[in-house]
This record gives structure tokens, C-alpha cells and sequence, in this order.
């Protein structure tokens, strides 16, 4: 997750992890966050991996 100026202020290889809303355990500013998504599919039975790929979104902070 990156704020507008393009701060990293959350990152995880953990899936099951998500984003609480902090940043150095403080509650960030009501503003759209931008984040960016890297993977690689499994792409037969012996396990080769494919291609990096790449998404990218927004998230907005209401409170």
C-alpha cells in the first residue's frame, strides 16, 4: 500500500494478511491509497512457474 506520494506503508507475501488502516501503528488520513499486486500462476503439474504479473488499484480511507 502507498500513499499519494508514494510511501510504502504496508507490505505482505502472506495472503491472508490485509491492510488495518496504519501506518507506524497510527491511523492514516482519510485519502486514497494506491496498491499494487506481483504474482506468478503454477502453470502445468510439474509446478512451472509463468509469467510475473502485475495489478494495481485504489483504495479509499473513510472514517
Amino acid at each position: 500500500m502507498f500513499d499519494r506520494w508514494g510511501e510504502l506503508l504496508y507490505e505482505t507475501d502472506d495472503l491472508s494478511m490485509g491492510w488495518d488502516g496504519t501506518y507506524r501503528g497510527e491511523l492514516v488520513k482519510n485519502d486514497m491509497y494506491v496498491w499494487r499486486m506481483t504474482y506468478k500462476f503454477y502453470t502445468d503439474e510439474e509446478g512451472t512457474i509463468g509469467m510475473e504479473q502485475q495489478q494495481m488499484g485504489q483504495v479509499q480511507v473513510l472514517r
